[in-house]
């Protein structure tokens, strides 16, 4: 496959809600499989499904939730209402500074 620095790396960061961890991890897992550079970026509150991510890194970024309007601890889109998704968006917009840092 060549070199480490020819090494495909892949860097995923699924939306956090239900429905949407386990299928990145899955993704994740095939790719690591075929020697693709994987890393998940996720936040604490939803840290606990990569705990089997074997070969795969994981990143775990804070989520800024209060930032955006939302209440300490929210991670996931299925813990707002439908009047907050406004707000869960724009942390996830705020999640891209801390991304990017780790490329």
């Amino acid at each position: 496959m060549g070199s480490e620095t020819n090494r495909l790396h892949v860097m995923l960061l699924p939306l956090m809600a239900k429905g949407h961890t386990l299928p990145i991890l899955d993704i994740a897992k095939l790719l690591a499989s075929r020697g693709v550079k994987t890393k998940v970026v996720t936040t604490p509150g939803n840290s606990s499904t990569f705990s089997s991510a074997g070969r795969i890194a994981i990143k775990v970024v804070r989520f800024p939730a209060e930032e955006a309007g939302l209440p300490r601890g929210i991670e996931s889109l299925d813990q707002v209402s439908a009047e907050s998704q406004a707000n869960f968006n724009v942390a996830i917009e705020l999640l891209q500074q801390p991304v990017k840092q780790d490329r």
